[in-house]
């Protein structure tokens, strides 16, 4: 067969990166699957969800001026499949709802199989039984390429700038709704809160934030996503400094909430529900905590400068 007739295969890029030989079969709550590595001038790091869809997604965001910007998930095993329909696609998740479109071949990444996402972006394998896709605005596709081809994987591990003491027997690390929402300071991922709970618990009973205000995103300020329950709230004083206090005993409603604007520099939280959120069925162990104020009193803040900040935030 001539050369001419042969199917003709894109270049393979050539980029620094770490893929896995093996796609995981679900991420981690404790740390990052990847991070970003190379980005383009002008375009940053940006807050991400990890670990939705039940564990089986990571996402990341980075964006910059005149709506340049970059969005990549990350599948678990087998979440995703190549589909040849009426076009070729990218499907994913057990329904394959809303899938994909692929316009043609694109250069391997990482010596994965890759095409261009129509719109802008890329899809590639980046590891055996594993798909990554990308969408990207006003970022070329050499620069999308080596985006995907240079991101970080099993790296890094999440950052607190706090720690804690005095857990209940039986809790251990938990997530917000299946996911961690992290943002990263100073290069490093930071989850925006950390969640907690007894191991046979369905969902978190104690959550705590500490963010230096000046890389805490609006919504996750004290007036934002909280601002529901904090209406209402007393006043009290932490450490020298203005908190508000709300403590909620009403029909399926059990949890004390407690916010500080800025405190060492830090804008903290810290819920605690004492039942099952909405199910009247009391938490194992959360009685000796002694609510928001004893979780205060065992909590050291270690400052707004992330080099001192832990891994592990239980002491």
């Amino acid at each position: 067969m001539s050369s001419q007739n042969q199917p003709q295969q894109a270049p393979t890029t050539h980029y620094s990166s770490n893929p896995p030989k093996i796609a995981p079969r679900g991420f981690s709550l404790t740390e990052p699957f990847a991070v970003w590595g190379w980005l383009p001038s002008g375009v940053t790091k940006e807050g991400l969800w990890a670990n939705g869809q039940g564990g089986q997604v990571e996402s990341l965001e980075a964006g910059g001026h005149g709506g340049r910007g970059l969005s990549l998930d990350i599948g678990s095993a087998r979440y995703c499949r190549l589909a040849r329909g009426s076009g070729l696609s990218l499907d994913c998740g057990s329904d394959g709802v809303s899938p994909v479109p692929l316009a043609g071949r694109a250069a391997d990444v990482d010596g994965g199989t890759a095409y261009w996402v129509e719109g802008g972006g890329v899809a590639w394998v980046y590891a055996k039984n594993g798909w990554a896709w990308m969408t990207s605005s006003g970022v070329s596709k050499g620069h999308v390429l080596k985006v995907a081809g240079t991101l970080r994987y099993n790296s890094d591990a999440y950052r607190y700038g706090f720690t804690w003491h005095g857990a209940p027997a039986g809790w251990t690390t938990g997530s917000f709704f299946h996911g961690v929402q992290f943002t990263f300071i100073g290069g490093q991922p930071t989850p925006l809160g950390w969640y907690f709970g007894p191991v046979s618990h369905a969902e978190t009973a104690l959550e705590i934030s500490a963010i230096p205000v000046a890389d805490h995103p609006f919504e996750w300020a004290c007036g934002g996503q909280y601002e529901y329950l904090l209406k209402g709230g007393k006043r009290v004083t932490l450490d020298g400094t203005k908190a508000t206090l709300v403590t909620v005993n009403k029909n399926n409603e059990h949890y004390q909430a407690l916010c500080d604007g800025s405190i060492h520099g830090d804008r903290m939280q810290i819920l605690l529900y004492s039942d099952g959120r909405g199910t009247n069925i009391p938490v194992a162990g959360v009685k000796k905590l002694g609510g928001v104020l004893g979780v205060f009193r065992n909590l050291r803040l270690l400052g707004t400068n992330i080099r001192n900040w832990t891994t592990n935030p239980l002491h």
